[in-house]
């Protein structure tokens, strides 16, 4: 039987070729490493760009429509983590091992360290919020080896700034901004849907 698009779930399984083996060095797999690694890194800021997009338009919208006032303490938002925390003997929010109000919270953190904004200020500050700050020194020891804790300029244990990306990936990151805009009639609904 001849190998076609059409047919070819019918080969799933089955021996359909033999080729001679093929010699693979460590040179060409860190090459292939690479490429694949800046083509992957290429589409999610080209990407990325609609997340920018999305949450400048949603915090606006927000803003606009809602009319939030900003809190008198920012550390109060961050009380009812410090209150888990106090009342269990554990390092982490979900236990001995980080669960997943363990990840969303650093993600929060990584989020206001990225930009530093007032609850950043507070969680440094704030004398209400020590085993969160005990907290989070335990969440950059778990994630001592990840190159983008932006975290790491504001809490202790210290670790080094990441870098800026590089003018191939911010050329690639604002290119998708016009294409974001320009395709505004299938965007904006994703926005708010």
């Amino acid at each position: 039987m001849t190998l076609l698009l059409s047919n070819v779930h019918e080969h799933i399984g089955r021996e359909v070729a033999v080729t001679d083996w093929v010699a693979l060095d460590q040179m060409q797999v860190n090459i292939f490493g690479e490429v694949t690694r800046w083509a992957k890194r290429a589409i999610d800021n080209f990407g990325r760009s609609f997340i920018a997009l999305y949450m400048f338009t949603l915090i606006n919208f927000t803003k606009r429509v809602m009319k939030p006032q900003e809190p008198k303490n920012f550390g109060d938002q961050f009380l009812v983590w410090e209150r888990i925390l106090q009342a269990s003997s554990r390092s982490f929010l979900d236990g001995e091992a980080p669960g997943i109000r363990d990840m969303m919270l650093f993600g929060v953190i990584q989020c206001h360290s990225s930009i530093p904004v007032p609850p950043l200020t507070a969680l440094q500050r704030d004398e209400r919020l020590n085993r969160v700050r005990k907290w989070i020194a335990h969440m950059h020891a778990l994630f001592n080896d990840y190159p983008y804790l932006y975290s790491g300029k504001y809490f202790e244990p210290y670790s080094t700034e990441p870098g800026a990306a590089d003018a191939t990936q911010r050329i690639l990151f604002y290119a998708g901004l016009p294409a974001m805009i320009l395709a505004a009639p299938l965007t904006i609904p994703l926005v708010f849907y």
